[in-house]
C-alpha cells in the first residue's frame, strides 16, 4: 500500500511500529512473568509450611492441654488407690481385731 511516490502510508507505518512494539513488550514482559509464576509458587509453599506450623502448634497445644488432663486424672486415681488401699488395711485390721476378741470370748 504505497502511494504514488513510492513510500508506505503513514496509517501502514505506525501498524508496523505498532506490532513491532508490541513483540518486544512481549518478549520483555515474558522472563517477568516467569518470574512471577516462580514468586508465587514461592509464596504458595511459604503460606503451606507456615499454615502447617500454625496447624502443628495448635495441635501441640490441645495435647498439651489433654496431657495436663490427664495428669490430674492420674493424681485423682492415685488418690483413690491411696484411700482404697488404707480402707482395706483398715478392714483387715478391723478383721484381726475382731477375731482376736472372738478367740478370747472364747476362752
Amino acid at each position: 500500500e504505497h502511494r504514488g511516490n513510492g513510500h508506505p502510508r503513514m496509517e501502514d507505518l505506525q501498524r508496523i511500529i505498532q506490532t513491532i512494539t508490541e513483540r518486544e513488550i512481549r518478549s520483555s514482559l515474558d522472563p517477568l512473568d516467569d518470574k512471577l509464576e516462580k514468586i508465587a509458587s514461592q509464596l504458595q509453599t511459604e503460606l503451606q509450611e507456615k499454615n502447617e506450623v500454625a496447624i502443628a502448634k495448635q495441635q501441640i497445644h490441645q495435647l498439651s492441654s489433654q496431657l495436663v488432663e490427664l495428669q490430674r486424672n492420674q493424681s485423682l486415681i492415685n488418690d483413690r488407690m491411696e484411700t482404697h488401699t488404707q480402707g482395706k488395711k483398715s478392714i483387715e485390721e478391723l478383721q484381726r481385731e475382731t477375731r482376736q476378741l472372738d478367740s478370747g470370748v472364747e476362752n
